[in-house]
């Protein structure tokens, strides 16, 4: 995974690689952010369909047929049965 990171020593560089546990950190920290929003949203009121499958609150048939479980939302409109906890794509 590359990031944008300052860096004052050479500001034109500001690119860099992460090793295996700084993209750990960043993958945990970005689905629990993710998770966050979607808690948040769902205490507003505000209804998630997957925008992959299509699954909502109401009917996740689908995804226990494809995973033997009812799925969760992974981030808002990204259901886990069609997402990693990251966002990405299963």
């Amino acid at each position: 995974m590359i990031v944008r990171r300052w860096n004052p020593d050479n500001p034109s560089n500001m690119e860099a690689t992460l090793d295996d546990e700084e993209q750990k950190i960043m993958e945990e920290a970005f689905a629990k952010t993710q998770l966050k929003e979607t808690v948040k949203g769902l205490r507003l009121g505000r209804s998630y369909k997957c925008v992959k499958c299509g699954c909502t609150e109401a009917d996740c048939s689908q995804c226990i047929e494809k995973t033997g479980e009812p799925c969760r939302w992974v981030a808002p409109g990204k259901c886990s049965a069609c997402f990693k906890d990251n966002g990405e794509l299963q």
